[in-house]
């Protein structure tokens, strides 16, 4: 069969800003440097669409409302049969998590002749009163997720900890496969006065610099605040870098709580990737505490490996095999305690922390370039 564009159908794409947003962006530049034909179909104002280099950015998704999706529909309708690549998170799509209209497009769109390929970052959410989520989301999750996957012929996952909650949604004869996410923005590798320069920015006192880089959503800031102080207080010397959007406010928090701590807590709100990468590469090393583990679908960890920046990461639940074999991130159970003493172990010793190094970039080339993402999402396309 000839297909249309490849149509990377995402809840985000920048200048939003968020993971599946730069992953978005990842996959859409790295299918065209592969020479596919690509477009982006995206929720936004109408009057925006760009074109990212050779992409073609489309916002005919609007608000989602189906009369947003009935237009969007209209101008795939143009270049049917079309490969539509979907970016799947529940909460993504508005609704408060709970637009069904959207996710019965997608089978819609099937229907029409379109082949539907999906991406599962995640197949629902936790109920979180902090979210604004309850038991009465969860069913609509599950409906959601049976529709987007039901018309599907290939599924990624994010991390293999999802591949039993999409198996039995699939039809007979596709095999889920997981495929761990990139880094969320192009990395760049600075040069030594670059570094030098953030390292003044962020530890005036010339200490180690400990860093963190996330969205600071709840749960992440959450996890900062648990840990930062007692990280702190085993590594007197130590400064902090809080890395990312809304970072200002998970500092705030710390400070308020932690007086003591505002001289040695930095923060750099939202930055362009050039600096976020120089932000990285400033620091000794980086904290990641997951209150379900490290995994693969975790792009602030990955963001770690492929600047080769040693990881200190929480060993949880979800964490895959591959964390603990392959010896590239400093792996922790339990809580403060635990990242406090791993971090002291790390800090006293340099040449281990160059070994991480070298290894975590290693791990990044041989199993989260977005090269291998492209890979398999063009095979046999």
């Amino acid at each position: 069969m000839s297909f249309g564009p490849v149509v990377l159908v995402t809840c985000e794409y920048p200048p939003d800003v968020g993971g599946v947003a730069g992953y978005a962006e990842q996959v859409a530049r790295g299918m065209a440097a592969a020479g596919a034909r690509v477009s982006v179909l995206a929720p936004g104002d109408l009057h925006k669409a760009a074109r990212d280099g050779s992409i073609h950015v489309s916002r005919d998704l609007g608000a989602l409302w189906p009369s947003d999706l009935r237009r969007a529909g209209a101008a795939l309708d143009r270049t049917t049969p079309n490969r539509l690549i979907l970016q799947w998170v529940p909460h993504g799509y508005g609704w408060r998590s709970m637009n069904v209209p959207f996710a019965r497009w997608i089978g819609g769109r099937a229907r029409r002749g379109d082949v539907v390929d999906v991406m599962v970052h995640e197949p629902r959410l936790r109920c979180d009163p902090s979210l604004g989520l309850n038991n009465a989301v969860v069913p609509v999750h599950w409906s959601m997720l049976r529709s987007v996957l039901a018309p599907a012929r290939r599924v990624w996952t994010s991390t293999e900890a999802w591949l039993p909650y999409v198996a039995h949604h699939l039809r007979r004869g596709v095999e889920p496969a997981a495929l761990p996410v990139p880094c969320p923005f192009d990395p760049y590798y600075p040069s030594r006065d670059e570094v030098i320069r953030a390292r003044r920015r962020l530890a005036p006192s010339g200490g180690p610099l400990i860093g963190h880089f996330s969205a600071f959503g709840p749960q992440a800031r959450a996890a900062v605040l648990a840990v930062i102080p007692g990280v702190a207080a085993a590594n007197p010397r130590a400064s902090f870098a809080l890395i990312g959007g809304g970072s200002e406010r998970c500092r705030s928090e710390l400070v308020r709580a932690h007086g003591h701590l505002s001289d040695r807590v930095r923060a750099t709100g939202s930055l362009i990737d050039r600096d976020l990468s120089v932000s990285l590469a400033a620091c000794d090393l980086m904290i990641q505490p997951y209150d379900d583990g490290a995994t693969t679908r975790r792009s602030s960890l990955i963001a770690s490996l492929a600047h080769g920046v040693p990881a200190v990461a929480s060993l949880g639940v979800l964490t895959e095999p591959l964390w603990p074999a392959s010896r590239a991130v400093v792996l922790v159970a339990g809580a403060a305690g635990a990242f406090a003493e791993a971090v002291r172990d790390l800090l006293g010793d340099d040449g281990r922390r160059a070994a991480l190094g070298r290894a975590a970039l290693a791990l990044y080339d041989r199993h989260f370039h977005v090269r291998h993402t492209v890979s398999a999402m063009l095979a046999d396309s």
